[in-house]
């Protein structure tokens, strides 16, 4: 049997029942602090590069990045996760495996589990799973892999990682057994790369590619049953100081994680130096120093020269004290076990590095020992909740202020603070997860139902920045924030001021739309074009970005650049001419139809359909709406135009059984001057209200299939009469109560 065969039997066929007990809680302990470890490196510049790349490819959201409302497919929120997990290289290790096992099989299981809407008993399994064989293989392969460069977390991790992922889906023997073979091939990371940004990338990187080999094991790809043994396989190529048959002889017998075990760490750094940080403290705290005493440190720079040892490396614990740093077990915030607060060493050559931004936090002794609180350190940076980004804006970060965007040499002067917008507050969230939750709008629109669609979505959780133009005499106090319109349109949204006349507000736009998910725009066709922002433009820059126009009759055609509201809309498509009485101008609806219900929800429709569409192809598109097309595609649905198309029979106003004529849909004024709607289009309907009135005769009158295309005859309308005259014997609202209960269609005007 081959080793990845080997692996692959036991990943499928253990079950909890046999892991031990203590196997469970070690991994709830890991668990607990691996969490701990990814929400503070959530905020490092390693977890919002990858998160932004992870925005920009998009996927069916099917998993959680932590510390976010970004879901994504599991691959890619592993792949966030990791990284933001070893970002402080606060997280656990083990030393058989000389890496660091839990936050790439955390990230792993925590994604793979909820795509899969798996349970914690298949969570903790994966992991234990993963975990062995991480351990068996770094037992097999160390020190000589490690001593090869080779990142053990990512080159080992992603095995372990595979098979996390496969127990987690239900993977057969033969497809874990191809999955874990898959992996041998993604096996990748170095140490050279130790002290950038990379080094942390990595752990998402395992993640990341387990799960990817697991689903392509799934779908039916194959490898090489020798993958791993083989004369040019894994072990080979990676370096074996021990035999790999060894190694695999106790799976499911001798647990690697009782063992070994995993190692919580005390201090943010590589476990290797540890030992030394301690004998430093040791040697300081045991150093019986007069106040003039002369004690020198040197600490080379060399030593202190990358980035993850210049900040948390022992010398800086001996150069600086313990002041920042307060180490388990310190009786008091500063001080050593004997209550004396220590002194930096004189001289030394490695003080003007202290990094900028202040050292990193220390872990809670909570964390491990179940008890005591944790304390900030007296010059550690307080770590602020993170603001919801702006996509784009100065690299990501947050636009400050609700409501608002920042003032810029493109901004307008407006003579006067804006004062937060209570509309545009953010909304509260209730800790589940909105239908678009990561999906990241930009609004260019002047009118009402152009702004209606992204409204509608950040409804739904979409992140909104409404674009506006500069206007120094716009008032923006309360009076206009309690306006309704203003409201209805604009909840949800934050706003921006720019110049987009100018070339630096243009270029800072597309700066914006270059991590944009949507655009909605709701000018002329051209406008867009003059300002730089056409979507032949910007899909240049971004292949994936839903792009939608909301103009009068579309961006082609002979009407394209001809200025209409709503009330020209619908009397180009014919829906006016069809409201109101026959003898008599037609009625005008509001601008409820062409607006509203035609633009504006087509709008929104139509992004929802593209961002659809771009989870199968990848690619964005531009979605053109049109207030005529879509009026007109609205009234073809009507009851109005049944006979239309097939027997060439054109509605007239006043015809049709909605045209208000017919005695079963109609409008009646009650005895205290107020109006009534009865809409019983449905025969047994009307018969409730014939009954109801006291009129059974008039039962004959309910609807039939001629009314479709003609007005009202004689008897119809006598009839309606005498209703209308009966109705009038109440008020309105005990006419309501009489029909409510008689289970009639009525309703209050």
């Amino acid at each position: 049997m081959s080793a990845a065969a080997r692996l692959a039997e036991f990943v499928v066929k253990t079950s909890l029942a046999d892991c031990p007990t203590e196997a469970v809680v070690q991994v709830r302990r890991a668990a607990l602090d691996t969490l701990g470890v990814m929400l503070a490196g959530a905020t490092e510049p390693v977890a919002s590069i990858v998160r932004r790349v992870v925005r920009a490819e998009g996927a069916i959201a099917l998993a959680t990045v932590v510390g976010t409302t970004l879901k994504t497919s599991p691959g890619w929120a592993a792949l966030a996760n990791g990284a933001a997990g070893h970002a402080h290289d606060f997280d656990d290790t083990n030393f058989a495996l000389l890496g660091h096992p839990s936050v790439p099989l955390l990230s792993t299981a925590l994604a793979t589990a909820e795509a899969e809407m798996a349970d914690g008993r298949a969570l903790v399994l994966g992991y234990i799973a993963g975990f062995e064989v991480d351990v068996a293989l770094g037992t097999a392969l160390n020190p000589d892999h490690y001593t090869r460069g080779w990142h053990a977390t990512s080159s080992i991790g992603t095995l372990g990682c595979t098979a996390a992922a496969a127990r987690i889906m239900g993977l057969d023997v033969v497809q874990t057994k191809n999955a874990l073979a898959i992996a041998a091939s993604h096996a990748s990371g170095l140490k050279e790369n130790f002290g950038s940004m990379t080094k942390p990338y990595h752990a998402g990187h395992a993640a990341r590619n387990g799960i990817l080999a697991a689903q392509l094991a799934r779908e039916g790809l194959t490898a090489s049953d020798t993958a791993l043994e083989g004369r040019q396989g894994y072990v080979s190529a990676f370096g074996a100081s021990h035999g790999l048959d060894q190694a695999l002889e106790g799976l499911g017998r001798r647990w690697h994680l009782l063992a070994s075990g995993i190692a919580v760490k005390p201090y943010p750094s590589c476990a290797l130096t540890h030992s030394a940080i301690d004998a430093l403290r040791t040697a300081w705290r045991t150093s019986a120093r007069a106040a003039d005493d002369g004690a020198r440190a040197e600490v080379l720079h060399a030593v202190l020269r990358r980035r993850r040892a210049r900040r948390r490396a022992g010398g800086l614990r001996l150069v600086h004290g313990w002041r920042d740093h307060e180490p388990r077990g310190a009786r008091a915030h500063g001080t050593d076990r004997d209550g004396r607060r220590p002194r930096p060493a004189r001289g030394s050559r490695a003080a003007c590095l202290e990094p900028r931004d202040g050292p990193a936090p220390r872990r809670a002794d909570a964390l491990d020992r179940g008890a005591g609180r944790s304390r900030t350190p007296r010059h550690a940076p307080v770590r602020r909740r993170a603001a919801r980004e702006v996509p784009g804006l100065r690299e990501g970060r947050p636009v400050r202020g609700r409501g608002r965007g920042c003032r810029g040499a493109d901004r307008a002067s407006r003579g006067h603070s804006r004062r937060p917008r209570a509309d545009l507050a953010p909304r509260r969230r209730t800790g589940l997860m909105a239908v678009l939750d990561g999906i990241r709008i930009l609004e260019l629109a002047r009118v009402a139902p152009a702004e209606l669609p992204a409204m509608m979505l950040a409804d739904m959780g979409a992140e909104v920045l409404k674009i506006e133009t500069p206007e120094p005499g716009r008032a923006l106090g309360d009076e206009w924030v309690r306006r309704t319109i203003h409201t209805f349109v604009n909840r949800n949204k934050r706003s921006m001021t720019l110049n987009m006349k100018s070339p630096e507000g243009q270029a800072v736009f597309r700066k914006l739309a270059a991590t944009a998910d949507v655009l909605v725009e709701g000018f002329r066709p051209g406008v867009m074009k003059r300002l730089g922002a056409d979507y032949e433009t910007l899909h240049q820059l971004n292949p994936r970005l839903v792009y939608c126009s909301l103009s009068g009759f579309g961006q082609d055609g002979p009407y394209r650049d001809y200025p209409a509201h709503d009330m020209n809309y619908l009397s180009l498509a014919g829906v006016l001419n069809l409201i109101g009485e026959p003898d008599r101008k037609p009625v005008i609806p509001l601008n409820l139809v062409a607006d509203y219900a035609g633009a504006s929800l087509h709008g929104a429709l139509g992004i929802m359909l593209a961002l659809f569409a771009r989870e199968r192809t990848g690619r964005g598109q531009h979605v053109d709406v049109s207030y005529l097309d879509t009026t007109v595609s609205l009234l073809a649905a009507t009851p109005n135009m049944r006979f239309f198309f097939s027997d060439g029979l054109a509605p007239r106003r006043g015809e049709g059984f909605l045209g208000g004529s017919y005695p079963y849909y109609a409008i009646y004024e009650t005895r205290d001057d107020k109006l009534l709607t009865i809409g019983c289009t449905e025969p047994w309907l009307w018969e409730n209200f014939c009954s109801a009135i006291g009129r059974p005769d008039f039962k004959r009158f309910a609807r039939s299939t001629d009314q479709f295309v003609r007005a009202a005859n004689a008897e119809e309308e006598a009839a309606r009469r005498e209703i209308e005259a009966l109705i009038k014997t109440r008020d309105r609202d005990e006419w309501y109560e009489i029909l409510v209960k008689a289970d009639v269609c009525v309703g209050k005007v």
